[in-house]
């Protein structure tokens, strides 16, 4: 009796194996097509799956340039009032082929590149503000036929009261574009536009 139970359990420990086979192949396949290499709706980057326990590390940027532009706009409460006014400084732009965007490295698919903006926005009121600061931004690099909005930012920022916030925005570019518009205020107000070169 023990002799006959010895085929049937060997027997099953190899169904067993094979079925874990089959699952941790299946498993692999389906890792495998998700964090490694995730390319966003508009082809212009990749993510790729940051490595437990160790620092996120990205590539220098390939160019920089300091702006040190300040702006002012009005924060108005529900009814129209202004309650105080945030001051969006552009302190800088860079050129990267890489970056990070939700705790992800992100790198630039071939022939794009991305185009950052550096922010720090100042809150002088007395109580905490929500800004889209990509509303106020906007960039063309074929002489202003065609005005971008970015498509890399941290919306909608919290500003605290009396206090300052460091954030960014960024736009995927051509690689190799060194000259551009940008345009900066209001989406109903006037606007200021000046040249960005590398």
């Amino acid at each position: 009796m023990l002799t006959a139970r010895i085929p049937s359990i060997r027997l099953s420990k190899k169904y067993l194996f094979i079925g874990l086979g089959i699952l941790a192949a299946g498993s692999l396949i389906f890792l495998g097509t998700r964090p490694g290499l995730l390319k966003n709706s508009q082809d212009n980057f990749s993510l790729t799956a940051p490595i437990p326990n160790k620092s996120l590390q990205i590539a220098e940027p390939t160019a920089k340039t300091s702006l040190n532009k300040e702006f002012s706009f009005p924060i108005n409460d529900s009814q129209g009032k202004q309650v105080g006014t945030l001051k969006y400084n552009i302190e800088g732009a860079e050129v990267r082929k890489e970056i990070v965007v939700k705790g992800q490295k992100a790198t630039a698919v071939a022939g794009r590149i991305f185009l950052i903006f550096n922010l720090r926005l100042i809150n002088e009121g007395q109580q905490k503000i929500q800004v889209n600061t990509r509303d106020f931004l906007r960039i063309s690099a074929n002489g202003g036929q065609e005005w971008l909005a970015p498509d890399i930012h941290n919306d909608p920022v919290e500003a605290q009261p009396i206090s300052t916030k460091y954030t960014r925005l960024g736009f995927p570019v051509n690689e190799g574009q060194k000259n551009f518009q940008v345009q900066v205020g209001e989406i109903n107000g006037e606007k200021t536009t000046f040249d960005l070169q590398f």
